[in-house]
């Protein structure tokens, strides 16, 4: 239990360990702000197209329902644009923050150890693009078997079933956010797919601490945009750190 509340506490001690240090603080803020302001465009667009869309159904009912049924769908409208919003924008950040995951990685590896990264090299990025295709496709299989397995469960079990699948939903979660933010270490150092595996086995408890908390911050609307970064560093540091 100790070494899951370390992993919890690694998260939030990223903040104050970023904040100290400008280069890894400009790498989390760059796709952080052009985020926010894509968040910004998606709620200017969604409050400028519910109105008409309101209008233009209730112009179709009798008078005498006409209020009580723009009330009532304006409120159902905002509701199932900004849960679209939401995904959209979660996708949208981790799109763009898996790229300056890998920099803020070696940024974290620099300081803590001055150990300067390697120059740039076109061989090494097709390296491990490939390397991480074939790593993900084959972590994209087990979380489908896992959501198959938890809908199956929910379904055959009332009631206590999806009681267990939301608890082992959350534990699926925290384990698939762990692998992705340790692998920014792991394709930097070429690490094998039964390595990284054995590594998470290992140090269970840690890497489940870390990734529960990234996937906690994930679910908060605009912050989720920080969940990968700051789990970067945390999974930087916890890596380097002597076992």
């Amino acid at each position: 239990m100790n070494r899951l509340l370390h992993g919890l506490t690694d998260v939030f001690q990223a903040v104050p360990f970023m904040l100290t240090r400008p280069k890894i603080l400009r790498l989390v803020l760059a796709p952080f702000l052009v985020a926010i302001v894509i968040a910004a465009i998606l709620l200017f667009a969604m409050s400028s197209t519910i109105e008409p869309m309101v209008h233009s159904v209730i112009s179709h009912l009798p008078n005498f329902v006409a209020s009580a049924a723009g009330s009532t769908l304006r409120v159902l409208l905002w509701a199932a644009l900004l849960a679209l919003g939401y995904v959209a924008f979660l996708a949208f950040a981790s799109v763009l923050t898996t790229p300056f995951c890998e920099m803020i990685s070696e940024a974290v590896e620099e300081e803590l150890t001055g150990a300067v990264a390697p120059p740039f090299s076109m061989t090494t990025l097709a390296r491990d693009l490939a390397v991480g295709i074939v790593h993900s496709i084959r972590r994209l299989a087990v979380l489908v078997a896992s959501l198959i397995a938890l809908f199956i469960l929910s379904a055959l079990i009332p009631v206590l079933g999806a009681m267990l699948a939301l608890a082992l939903g959350a534990w699926f979660s925290s384990r698939f956010a762990a692998y992705d933010c340790f692998d920014t270490v792991w394709a930097r150092k070429g690490t094998s797919y039964v390595e990284k595996m054995e590594y998470l086995k290992t140090q269970r408890m840690h890497t489940t601490g870390i990734g529960l908390a990234v996937a906690g911050v994930a679910v908060v609307p605009v912050l989720n945009a920080l969940a990968f970064p700051l789990g970067t560093i945390a999974a930087t540091r916890a890596y380097l750190e002597p076992k």
